[in-house]
């Protein structure tokens, strides 16, 4: 791959991965309070990161490597490291998410 594709590909990455954490975050902002573990199990058990995964995984899977094209394996790769890289992102910062919206946690 040439470097202007890959730089292209892991820029898409992170703007996917942005925009699912916002989309995530979004649910708690309103709130007053939430759960200790509400917003990490929302993130974690995500039907959207689930499916987007697997259909990555699955992309990946069903390239042909004889002809395999370039814009199948950059989508493979937008879509695992967008929700992985994002469920991730999203349960080490939440804390500050919290702080942000001043928003309490219950036990």
């Amino acid at each position: 791959m040439s470097a202007l594709t890959t730089v292209t590909t892991f820029a898409i990455g992170i703007i996917g991965l942005l925009a699912f954490m916002t989309y995530g975050y979004r649910q708690f902002a309103n709130n007053t309070s939430v759960w200790a573990f509400e917003i990490p199990s929302y993130f974690l058990f995500s039907k959207i990161a689930f499916i987007g995964v697997l259909s990555g995984f699955l992309l990946n899977y069903y390239i042909n490597p004889e002809n395999s094209s370039e814009f199948l394996s950059c989508l493979a790769f937008v879509l695992i490291f967008m929700f992985s890289a994002g469920v991730l992102a999203s349960l080490v910062g939440h804390e500050a998410f919290l702080k942000e919206f001043d928003i309490k946690t219950t036990h």
